[in-house]
C-alpha cells in the first residue's frame, strides 16, 4: 500500500511538473503604466539634415509603425521593432523637395493597439555648420602616393556612395558607411596612367538623397 501511494504521489508531480514546463505565461499578459511617446533630437532640423528619432513606452519585442507627415502633407512611415525594454530610434532624413514648415510624427503600438501623441519637427530652410563635407589628409598628392579620404556632416549608420573622376576623365566609386556621428574614411590611391591634375571626389547621402559638394584633389608629379 505503503509503495502504491507513493507511486501516485510521483505521478502528480510528474504532470504538476509537466504542466508548468509547456504553459508559460503570455509574454504581452501585463499591463503597461507608461503611454508610448515618439521624440525627435534636434527637434528644429535644416531641410537636408536628419534627427534621430526615438520610442518610449511601447509594448517590448513587437512591432511599430512610425508614420510622419511632412511640411508638403505628403505622407511616409516605417515599422520598427521595439527593444526588449520597448524603446526604439533610427535616423530620419528631410528631403528640401518636401519643404520647409511643421511635420508631425507619431508611433502606432500594434501588440496593444494604441498610439502615442504627435511629436513635431520644425523644418527650415536653412542650412548648418555641420553640412556634408569631403577632405583628404593629403593634398596636393604625387602620382602613385595614397591620401586618406574623410567625409563629415552624413547621416548617423548610414550608407554613403563616393565617387571620384580622375585627371584623365575615368571614374572609381565606392560605398561606405558612417559612425554614430556621420563620418567616415577611407583611403584612395592614385595611379600615374590616370594623369595629373585635379581629381574630383563627391558623395552621395542616402539618408537624406543628397549629394556633397564636390571636392578637389590635386595629383602631381606625373
Amino acid at each position: 500500500m505503503r509503495r502504491l501511494v507513493l507511486g501516485i504521489i510521483f505521478m502528480l508531480l510528474s504532470v504538476v511538473a509537466s504542466s508548468a514546463a509547456v504553459a508559460p505565461s503570455p509574454v504581452h499578459a501585463q499591463t503597461y503604466t507608461v503611454n508610448p511617446m515618439v521624440s525627435v533630437s534636434p527637434s528644429t532640423v535644416p531641410v537636408g539634415s536628419t534627427t534621430i528619432v526615438s520610442g518610449t513606452g511601447f509594448t517590448p519585442n513587437c512591432w511599430v509603425f512610425v508614420y510622419w507627415q511632412r511640411p508638403d502633407i505628403s505622407t511616409n512611415g516605417i515599422w520598427v521593432f521595439s527593444s526588449t525594454t520597448g524603446t526604439l530610434s533610427f535616423t530620419l532624413g528631410f528631403n528640401p523637395a518636401h519643404g520647409a514648415g511643421t511635420e508631425y510624427i507619431a508611433g502606432y503600438d500594434s501588440s496593444a493597439n494604441r498610439w502615442s501623441p504627435f511629436s513635431a519637427i520644425t523644418v527650415t530652410s536653412g542650412t548648418t555648420s555641420g553640412a556634408r563635407a569631403l577632405a583628404a589628409s593629403v593634398n596636393p598628392i604625387a602620382a602613385g602616393a595614397t591620401t586618406t579620404v574623410t567625409g563629415t556632416g552624413f547621416s548617423p549608420n548610414n550608407v554613403v556612395y563616393v565617387q571620384w573622376t580622375r585627371p584623365n576623365g575615368s571614374a572609381g566609386h565606392t560605398f561606405v558607411y558612417t559612425d554614430a556621428a556621420g563620418m567616415f574614411s577611407f583611403p584612395l590611391g592614385f595611379l600615374a596612367s590616370n594623369g595629373c591634375g585635379t581629381e574630383a571626389v563627391v558623395a552621395f547621402d542616402y539618408g537624406t538623397n543628397q549629394w556633397s559638394t564636390p571636392y578637389g584633389i590635386t595629383v602631381t608629379g606625373c
